[in-house]
Protein backbone atom coordinates (compact mmCIF):
# COMPACT_ATOMS: atom_id res chain seq x y z
CA UNK A 1 0.00 0.00 0.00
CA UNK A 2 2.63 2.66 1.15
CA UNK A 3 4.86 1.74 -2.34
CA UNK A 4 1.77 2.48 -4.21
CA UNK A 5 0.61 5.85 -2.66
CA UNK A 6 4.63 7.04 -3.28
CA UNK A 7 4.48 5.94 -6.97
CA UNK A 8 0.43 7.87 -7.20
CA UNK A 9 2.24 10.79 -5.55
CA UNK A 10 4.91 11.07 -7.84
CA UNK A 11 2.12 10.79 -10.90
CA UNK A 12 0.14 13.21 -9.45
CA UNK A 13 3.68 15.78 -8.75
CA UNK A 14 4.30 15.02 -12.34
CA UNK A 15 0.54 16.17 -13.49
CA UNK A 16 1.77 19.38 -11.75
CA UNK A 17 4.78 20.15 -12.95
CA UNK A 18 4.83 18.81 -16.24
CA UNK A 19 1.07 19.18 -17.12
CA UNK A 20 0.68 15.58 -18.02
CA UNK A 21 1.52 12.20 -17.00
CA UNK A 22 4.81 10.84 -17.04
CA UNK A 23 5.50 8.46 -20.00
CA UNK A 24 6.20 5.71 -17.04
CA UNK A 25 7.43 4.44 -14.01
CA UNK A 26 10.92 4.31 -14.80
CA UNK A 27 10.52 7.79 -16.01
CA UNK A 28 9.80 8.96 -12.65
CA UNK A 29 12.14 7.08 -10.75
CA UNK A 30 14.91 8.69 -13.07
CA UNK A 31 13.79 12.13 -13.34
CA UNK A 32 13.57 15.83 -11.81
CA UNK A 33 11.94 18.74 -10.76
CA UNK A 34 12.52 21.96 -9.29
CA UNK A 35 9.64 24.03 -7.12
CA UNK A 36 10.17 27.62 -6.75
CA UNK A 37 12.58 28.38 -4.03
CA UNK A 38 13.73 24.99 -4.29
CA UNK A 39 17.79 24.87 -3.91
CA UNK A 40 17.98 21.23 -5.19
CA UNK A 41 16.10 19.23 -7.99
CA UNK A 42 13.93 16.46 -6.24
CA UNK A 43 13.39 13.17 -7.84
CA UNK A 44 9.78 12.10 -8.46
CA UNK A 45 9.45 9.25 -6.64
CA UNK A 46 12.22 8.19 -3.96
CA UNK A 47 13.30 4.61 -2.18
CA UNK A 48 12.04 2.10 -5.15
CA UNK A 49 13.77 -0.21 -6.84
CA UNK A 50 13.91 0.26 -10.90
CA UNK A 51 15.24 -2.98 -13.20
CA UNK A 52 17.04 -2.46 -16.42
CA UNK A 53 14.17 -2.61 -18.33
CA UNK A 54 12.49 0.30 -15.92
CA UNK A 55 10.34 -1.95 -14.09
CA UNK A 56 9.46 -1.18 -10.41
CA UNK A 57 8.02 -4.29 -8.41
CA UNK A 58 5.64 -4.57 -5.50
CA UNK A 59 6.76 -6.21 -2.30
CA UNK A 60 5.67 -10.15 -3.74
CA UNK A 61 7.99 -9.60 -6.56
CA UNK A 62 5.30 -8.77 -9.06
CA UNK A 63 5.99 -5.63 -11.71
CA UNK A 64 3.29 -2.74 -11.08
CA UNK A 65 1.01 -1.88 -13.89
CA UNK A 66 1.57 1.82 -15.33
CA UNK A 67 -1.27 3.83 -17.38
CA UNK A 68 0.04 6.38 -19.28
CA UNK A 69 -2.96 7.83 -20.55
CA UNK A 70 -5.19 7.31 -17.02
CA UNK A 71 -1.81 8.02 -14.74
CA UNK A 72 -3.13 4.99 -12.37
CA UNK A 73 -0.69 3.05 -11.32
CA UNK A 74 -1.61 -0.51 -9.68
CA UNK A 75 -0.58 -3.85 -8.11
CA UNK A 76 -0.29 -6.66 -10.44
CA UNK A 77 -0.42 -9.48 -7.62
CA UNK A 78 -3.51 -11.08 -7.75
CA UNK A 79 -5.46 -9.83 -4.83
CA UNK A 80 -4.18 -6.84 -4.77
CA UNK A 81 -5.17 -5.29 -7.97
CA UNK A 82 -7.80 -2.50 -6.41
CA UNK A 83 -5.95 -1.50 -3.63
Amino acid sequence: FYQLQILRMGVNIHQLVDQGNPVSLKDLATRTYRLHGDADPKLFIEGLVVDDQGRIFDPFGNPYFYDPLTGWVRSTTVGYEFW
